[in-house]
């Protein structure tokens, strides 16, 4: 499904790109009260932190008990995510690497953590901002039928404001599972040489500059086909776009899937260059202008 939509090419090259850069972007630090036998040392943080998970793993296989521990800390400390209970953590540290993956999206931020210290060269770590950036670059590519990744809980504000745009649905019939994501970042990672938990990280350290990529391109793309007399300004103007987010809200109970749907397949469409892109997406256009006839009809 996802190498169908040419994510994987679109990921692996950006990744190739990006990746000797990735010392200088990650700056996610190990928390100074780490409980177990890590030494920080002068790496950088990228580097600290893959040697850390496979600390964390060494430990976890010598030492069972210490397992929930490990988990806790990871998750709580490590992560941030505060707001977890012990009790949820410890029932995901019982459960098998089949069952939690079974699990699919629910509370994958969390048991994705425990997964990526127990098997660091099989797992990752799914959490919003990798979210993000794997639906902004799909989105700044002009990728006509994109595949979302759900939405998660951040505190970052750039990418909930992000996330709070994206429609709630994809055009997938079967949205993208977490065994979905590792095919994927196993692919990128075989490709290019690199560890998994390296493709993770790039998608973490670059989720706010790929939003913002993409928002620029979105921006520009308008501003280009404003001065263009053959093009279709009107769908592209500040009051068209407000239009139709007040059409998504209002009209999600009854219409809003199909009109999400319309939604990102015709912002998706501006984003590429060319008549039949242009002709495409007035057709998507006209058709969210008939649906949103007929909700007006029937109340």
């Amino acid at each position: 499904m996802i190498a169908a939509t040419g994510l994987e090419a679109i990921l692996s090259d950006y990744f190739i790109t990006v990746r000797p850069a990735l010392d200088d972007v990650y700056d996610w630090e190990v928390p100074k009260n780490c409980p177990f036998d890590f030494q920080r040392g002068s790496d950088s943080c990228a580097q600290a932190n893959m040697r850390l998970r496979r600390v964390l793993s060494k430990i976890r296989k010598n030492e069972p008990t210490r397992r929930p521990e490990i988990a806790t800390w990871y998750v709580r400390d490590w992560g941030g995510i505060i707001s977890n209970r012990k009790e949820t953590i410890d029932k995901y540290v019982c459960l098998s690497e089949a069952d939690l993956t079974a699990l699919n999206m629910q509370g994958v931020a969390t048991w994705s953590k425990i997964l990526a210290v127990q098997n660091p060269d099989t797992y990752a770590i799914f959490d919003a901002r990798v979210s993000a950036a794997l639906n902004a670059i799909q989105l700044a590519k002009g990728v006509e039928t994109p595949i979302l990744f759900p939405r998660l809980s951040s505190r970052n504000t750039k990418i909930t404001k992000f996330q709070k745009w994206l429609p709630i649905r994809s055009f997938s019939k079967r949205r993208p599972t977490y065994r979905d994501y590792i095919l994927l970042l196993t692919a990128v990672s075989q490709k290019s040489g690199a560890a998994l938990e390296e493709v993770e990280m790039v998608l973490f350290a670059n989720a706010e500059a790929l939003v913002a990529q993409f928002i620029a391109v979105l921006q520009g793309s308008a501003t280009q086909m404003r001065k263009d007399e053959n093009s279709t300004a009107d769908y592209l103007s500040a009051e068209f776009i407000a239009w139709f987010e007040e059409v998504r809200v209002e009209q999600k109970k009854r219409i809003g899937p199909q009109l999400d749907a319309m939604l990102l397949k015709a912002r998706s469409l501006r984003l590429q260059e060319g008549h039949k892109a242009r002709e495409r997406t007035l057709r998507s256009l006209k058709k969210v202008r008939v649906l949103q006839s007929r909700s007006q009809a029937a109340e």
